[in-house]
């Protein structure tokens, strides 16, 4: 079993993605107004919450799926988001 590298309580910042939407890269898929993450001639992927990107908070749940460690966190814009480790770094401040 992955052990999580975070504990409650722990500050991180989200620093890669926030939300990833798979799509097709076809029409009407490839006109979606997200910004896009990654894309290739089959796939693209948009980010539908790239302004969590930079935003730092306080981690308020730990839970292991599959092998995978996801976290709770709230956020200092007063929200609550999951998100995966490779989204997550430490926060020092």
């Amino acid at each position: 079993m992955s052990e999580p590298i975070y504990k409650v309580g722990d500050k991180v910042k989200v620093v890669k993605y926030g939300s990833l939407f798979y799509c097709p890269n076809i029409s009407p898929y490839n006109e979606i107004k997200f910004p896009i993450y990654e894309k290739d001639d089959k796939t693209i992927v948009y980010d539908k919450a790239n302004y969590l990107v930079s935003k730092e908070g306080i981690v308020i749940k730990v839970q292991v799926t599959q092998d995978r460690p996801a976290y709770g966190l709230h956020l200092d814009n007063g929200d609550n988001y999951w998100f995966d480790e490779e989204q997550l770094t430490a926060n020092s401040n």
